[in-house]
């Protein structure tokens, strides 16, 4: 389907498109789709002044390029439909409007890796309001009103029919058509209700009594008016003086999302015509400022940005000579959720363990629902997981768990919706499992130099998935190497194929310490890094096949040493034993002859021996 040379309007417009309508770039990696436009769930208005096509556009990156499709209130659209047709680029055109086209729009994008989802918003065609005939033509019969001098009066605005957008009700005179001027006697509420604070003699005058109440479009400077209820006022004629406030109007069951514009008000009758003031839900006056804007001679209070503590009551107040009137009017801050994590699109290596995260915050004591996840577009609950054993949520189902990633079965689009009584947050997001790092050789964690060959291999030799090469980093005894394996010739590395080679026969003594150490080996691509780690050590001596070897080595110092220590070991031997078997001049008494009393010297002497 061509739409060169036609009149058309593309209404979601994606800040990536650039050259052409649906041009986009892709990553070269193949990847399941992502959408990344629309993403508002603001609502589309289908004008339909000076087009003869509409266009919504739909945009993915991945890998193969996706294939989009279209939902209209859940129903896939068919390319049969000469009025709508989805084109290869993601926009789905559409002609002959009607108000068919009302309805909740969703695009789907898909590859063989799986399907992503976008937000879902609502479409209106346009709806135009219908112009009465002039009012020389007009047949249209006036509802008389009756009214009293110097008592309020409050006119609905009614037969006004649904516009898409809405359209401003306004109170015009009937012969001319000029607007009503709105002043602190007379004022529209926001439901287009005129009301007047008290009715004067003049208000029944012919020229002033006939009043329509119109629709013209918002922010239109068109002349063209839209004329509907009609209206004939008559004031009976009465002796009033001034009256007390009366409250006649005011907003009720507000209601305000955090970050919207609000607006409070209130209308008063009496006479004289009531002073208006406010105080906020802390009792503070309020006078007027940026965030709190007093419209309509303070009649209206606009809250330009919600936020959470502006919930609570509000007091209007009106006053005059007579006396005063209040109201309270109470202002609820609520929202939908908001977005407070994103999974988005996520790449890991098989074996991993990954979470997904579906969280959201709210105005406070406002209650959100459990997520609701899909997979590819699908309702995703336990009952089809792809394995039981690797898949669970948490107990409030706010987190995925996978364990042990898949590449096959794991690699999809995943989904997730939070919602609450005033709307829902979309979370779109992918897991793409890659084949992780798989080292296939290294070297052993230790290398005793002495029994290592003289060409020593400390290759290693890893795979990685086909979308992520290897980049590989060197450190030698915790710095990294830079250069240190092309200074020195006993290296012989491979920058392109990452082998490395040690020539023992090429290392001289002073070069000894420059070979000896702790080595590692960063493997790393954007997803993983893996380490390698050994150490070449020289544990039994000078190894075999080294410059260093026996030349340069004299060892007759250590027999010297040696000889010493056992001629000193020997003399020790000796004066033991002999100190240990020379007789004693002095003979030591035994416990039992002291035990005895007995005296040897004497014994000897005497001759004398005493058996104990």
């Amino acid at each position: 389907m061509s739409v060169t040379g036609q009149l058309w309007h593309l209404a979601v417009v994606c800040w990536t498109l650039q050259v052409g309508l649906g041009e986009v770039s892709h990553s070269p990696e193949l990847t399941p789709p992502y959408i990344t436009c629309p993403t508002s769930q603001a609502r589309v208005i289908i004008r339909l002044s000076q087009i003869s096509m509409y266009g919504l556009h739909c945009q993915a990156n991945g890998r193969p390029t996706p294939i989009y499709s279209w939902y209209i209130n859940g129903l896939q659209v068919d390319n049969t439909n000469p009025s709508l047709h989805v084109l290869t680029n993601g926009t789905l055109v559409m002609r002959n409007f009607t108000q068919q086209y009302d309805g909740v729009y969703q695009c789907r994008a898909g590859n063989k890796f799986g399907t992503s989802v976008s937000v879902k918003f609502q479409v209106l065609v346009e709806k135009e309001a219908v112009k009465f005939p002039n009012s020389e033509e007009s047949e249209v019969e006036s509802i008389p009103i009756e009214a009293e001098e110097g008592q309020p009066l409050s006119v609905t605005c009614g037969q006004t029919p649904q516009t898409v957008p809405e359209y401003i009700r306004r109170w015009y005179r009937y012969t001319g058509s000029s607007e009503l001027v709105m002043g602190e006697r007379v004022g529209t509420d926001l439901n287009g209700t005129l009301h007047f604070a008290y009715v004067e003699r003049q208000d029944g005058d012919t020229s002033s009594r006939q009043i329509r109440c119109g629709l013209a479009p918002n922010g239109s400077s068109s002349s063209t008016i839209y004329m509907y209820s009609s209206y004939s006022i008559t004031v009976k004629v009465a002796n009033t003086g001034d009256s007390l406030p009366r409250l006649i109007h005011s907003s009720t069951n507000v209601k305000g999302h955090l970050g919207d514009r609000v607006t409070l008000e209130c209308f008063f009758s009496g006479r004289p015509v009531p002073k208006v003031t406010w105080t906020d839900n802390k009792n503070n006056g309020i006078h007027g400022n940026q965030r709190f804007q007093l419209q309509d001679f303070n009649r209206k209070l606009v809250i330009t940005e919600v936020r959470q503590e502006d919930e609570g009551y509000f007091m209007c107040t009106g006053t005059n000579s007579m006396g005063y009137a209040q109201t309270e009017i109470y202002f609820n801050v609520t929202s939908a959720p908001m977005r407070e994590s994103s999974f988005g699109p996520l790449t890991y290596p098989t074996e991993h363990d990954v979470t997904l995260n579906c969280t959201a915050r709210a105005a406070i004591q406002e209650k959100l629902d459990n997520p609701v996840w899909y997979r590819n577009g699908e309702l995703f609950i336990e009952e089809n997981f792809p394995d039981v054993y690797r898949y669970r949520f948490n107990e409030d189902r706010t987190r995925l768990s996978i364990k042990n990633l898949n590449k096959s079965v794991d690699t999809a689009c995943y989904q997730c919706n939070i919602s609450n009584s005033e709307g829902y947050i979309f979370y779109d997001g992918y897991i793409r499992v890659i084949d992780s790092i798989k080292i296939q050789t290294r070297p052993p964690e230790i290398i005793n130099l002495v029994e290592a060959p003289n060409n020593l291999d400390l290759t290693v030799i890893a795979t990685s998935d086909p979308c992520c090469p290897l980049t590989r980093i060197w450190q030698f005894n915790g710095s990294q190497v830079t250069g240190l394996f092309e200074q020195h010739p006993f290296y012989d590395y491979g920058s392109s194929t990452g082998t490395l080679f040690i020539n023992k026969s090429l290392v001289s003594r002073d070069q000894l310490m420059d070979v000896v150490g702790h080595y590692r080996l960063s493997l790393y691509n954007r997803y993983q890094t893996v380490d390698v780690t050994f150490s070449l050590t020289l544990e039994d001596g000078v190894a075999e096949g080294f410059i260093v070897a026996v030349v340069d080595y004299n060892l007759w110092w250590v027999g010297l040493l040696c000889g010493v220590l056992a001629i000193i070991c020997a003399l020790v031997v000796v004066i033991f034993i002999v100190k240990n078997n020379f007789p004693r001049r002095t003979y030591q008494l035994e416990k039992a002859e002291i035990k005895q009393n007995l005296d040897p010297k004497a014994d000897l002497r005497e001759q004398r021996f005493k058996d104990i």
